[in-house]
Parts: structure tokens; C-alpha cells; sequence
């Protein structure tokens, strides 16, 4: 499924898979994991609300820091 941060407007569905708020994640699942396919513009506050939530488990494919 798809993630997006607590609070954003979301659709409940992309292309059939599950949108799903961040928070509903954290609390569902013990160690998820996640693809950031985000604008490089937009990675650190990705990655900002990861680490708020304690999420460790995530990759950048596209990016380099």
C-alpha cells in the first residue's frame, strides 16, 4: 500500500492498493518497512516524520544524503 503523513488529504485507494496515514502503520505493524519515492525537495520531512514515529526500516533508492 501507499503512506502518507498524518493530517495530509488522502484518497483511500492508488491504483488498488490502500492509502494509509502513518500513525495506522506504526501502530498495525512491529518493524514496517518503507520506499521513500519522494521529491529530493521533500526527503528530510519525510524522513523527519519516520524518525518521530521511530521507523528505522526505510531506503531512498533515489537519493543520496
Amino acid at each position: 500500500g501507499f503512506v502518507v503523513s498524518d493530517g495530509q488529504m488522502k484518497v483511500n485507494v492508488i491504483d488498488g492498493k490502500k492509502v494509509y496515514y502513518l500513525s495506522e502503520v506504526m501502530a498495525q505493524y512491529e518493524n514496517p518497512g518503507f520506499i521513500l519515492a519522494v521529491q529530493p525537495v521533500n526527503a528530510n520531512a519525510v524522513v523527519d516524520q519516520l524518525k518521530k514515529y521511530g521507523a528505522e526500516n526505510y531506503c531512498m533508492p533515489y537519493l543520496s544524503f
